[in-house]
């Protein structure tokens, strides 16, 4: 009920950022793990200029990714935390409305014992 529309709007831009994130992954050359692959030294133990860069560039790519997923977390963490300060809402209100019943069956208890006192009380003065 609360959920759907502060859920889905959250949850529209989360896809989105994650649509943004896969679309940069694609962009360097097909598959993630293929990028990380290309990475590993060479056989001959050193590194040429242009293998230094495509370091670089993938450092670059995931570090930008990481900060993707920490912008990703931090939304979601922020969602989560408004949905159960609402639940905690919703449970304190209902607690306090549950108090208040209780009060209020007490009084009709005490107002039923006293009619029921008197009841008595008449009864047992006609009897006698």
């Amino acid at each position: 009920m609360y959920r759907d529309s502060a859920g889905s709007a959250a949850g529209d831009e989360l896809r989105n950022m994650k649509g943004t994130v896969g679309d940069a992954s694609k962009s360097a050359g097909g598959e993630g793990t293929e990028a990380v692959k290309s990475t590993a030294p060479s056989t001959s133990g050193a590194k040429s200029d242009s293998s230094t860069a495509g370091a670089d560039r993938l450092g670059a790519k995931l570090e930008e990714e990481t900060e993707a997923d920490i912008l990703l977390a931090r939304k979601r963490r922020e969602a989560n935390d408004e949905y159960f300060q609402r639940v905690n809402n919703g449970v304190v209100d209902v607690v306090a409305k549950l108090d208040d019943v209780a009060k209020a069956m007490r009084s009709i208890e005490r107002e039923s014992k006293d009619v029921w006192a008197e009841s008595d009380a008449m009864t047992g003065s006609v009897k006698s």
